[in-house]
């Protein structure tokens, strides 16, 4: 479930992407079709969101930074700095981020049937 947490986080800007997309493409020949579309880029985008609420400040920054944002470790060290004004080493934030993973992973099997309907078609690994 972790690697599917950390899948899904890291597709959220294409999903808020995706989002915006159809929301136009609704006012096309087919909007019955893109009204689902919409619905579960828009499902798949607050999911994500909600996630992201249940960690702490740095938790959320790292996940934000390094999965999100896909810096490098070395720039979200350098961002983490520049954010409080004290260093963090990237183990350190590696650990944040597992840490991050975890907890949402715990919730995330806790509605494991929406998870796995939302994200694991979306997230498998492609052969």
């Amino acid at each position: 479930m972790e690697e599917l947490v950390k899948t899904a986080i890291g597709m959220y800007p294409g999903y808020v992407s995706e989002t915006l997309l159809l929301k136009m493409y609704q006012k096309t020949d087919d909007p019955i079709s893109a009204d689902a579309a919409f619905d579960v880029a828009k499902m798949r985008k607050q999911v994500i969101e909600a996630w992201l609420r249940l960690l702490t400040e740095d938790e959320r920054f790292v996940v934000q930074k390094h999965l999100i944002e896909k810096l490098e470790w070395t720039r979200v060290c350098d961002e983490f700095e520049k954010r409080w004004g004290f260093p963090r080493t990237e183990r350190t934030l590696g650990t944040y981020q597992a840490s991050a993973i975890k907890k949402i992973a715990e919730f995330a099997m806790n509605h494991k049937e929406l998870t796995e309907r939302l994200f694991l078609e979306e997230c498998a690994p492609t052969a």
